[in-house]
């Protein structure tokens, strides 16, 4: 392949690094992907830090284990837990104490999404608007529990494109969300039994923001929102209105934050957090 996308790998963002270096001292927070940065951007001292995306949690852990091979101290990076083994995280990377950086400040500060949902529900209460939000992390979880369920049994079924409203429809009409998902992901397929039980058991024992990720909260942010007044909100659009909601003392209080501004302090002598507020 001779696309920009395949040129992209770890050793192009190493070198971009070394090369900026050169003439920029500021220390380095390598991210996934500009999502990050959006919402890192804010609290940063811009003056202190670089924030650098490098397209992929694949490409930031081989940049970093090249910066480790090197010595560079000023290097450090942020990747999203997933579902992966965190022994395969260099110790120059510090992981998001969530699935990813949007299912933690989403799932862990409720009030963001509640004052998201109350900017286009007004009139609603607020112990609804405070069900509405556990509907919509609930509808995530299942959707998380299928797709771990289907990683597990290596069935290879991708949940990057879902009909988001039919768990949050299931889920209000007390029907079983687990099939809204099988019917369309497997059809009439033996496989679906399988999944079944590998979701019901894995329900129950998965911390929300380790299972949710960010792009099914906004997914069922959105579905939720055309349920109730008819809208259709662009659910990237939520999505960043959600990092926005982010407050500063949120923020700073993560365990990545803390760990990242840890490292710089110690390291470098550098505060690199701020309070835009």
């Amino acid at each position: 392949m001779n696309s920009l996308a395949a040129r992209l790998t770890g050793d192009h963002f190493f070198n971009t690094n070394k090369m900026l270096r050169i003439q920029d001292a500021r220390i380095v927070l390598m991210v996934e992907s500009s999502d990050d940065v959006s919402i890192i951007r804010r609290h940063a001292d811009s003056t202190s830090i670089r924030l650098a995306p490098t397209s992929g949690k694949k490409n930031l852990i081989a940049a970093a284990n090249k910066h480790r091979e090197a010595g560079d101290d000023w290097v450090i990076g942020l990747v999203d837990r997933d579902f992966d083994d965190e022994d395969e995280i260099p110790e120059n990377v510090v992981p998001v104490e969530a699935y990813d950086i949007d299912s933690h400040f989403i799932v862990s500060h409720p009030r963001i999404l509640r004052t998201l949902l109350e900017s286009y529900l007004p009139d609603v209460a607020s112990d609804t608007l405070e069900s509405a939000r556990q509907d919509i992390v609930a509808a995530a979880k299942v959707v998380g529990c299928a797709r771990l369920a289907s990683i597990q049994l290596e069935h290879g079924v991708s949940f990057d494109s879902f009909p988001m409203i039919l768990v949050l429809n299931a889920s209000r009409d007390t029907l079983d969300p687990i099939s809204a998902i099988l019917d369309v992901k497997y059809c009439d397929d033996d496989r679906a039994t399988e999944v079944r039980k590998k979701v019901i058991s894995l329900y129950p024992t998965q911390d929300d923001s380790s299972i949710c990720n960010g792009h099914d909260l906004a997914r069922a942010t959105a579905a939720l929102i055309s349920m109730k007044i008819g809208l259709s909100v662009p659910h990237k659009a939520l999505a960043a209105s959600l990092r926005a909601v982010i407050s500063c003392d949120e923020f700073q209080k993560s365990r990545f934050a803390q760990a990242i501004g840890n490292w710089a302090s110690e390291n470098h002598s550098r505060d690199i957090w701020i309070c835009p507020c």
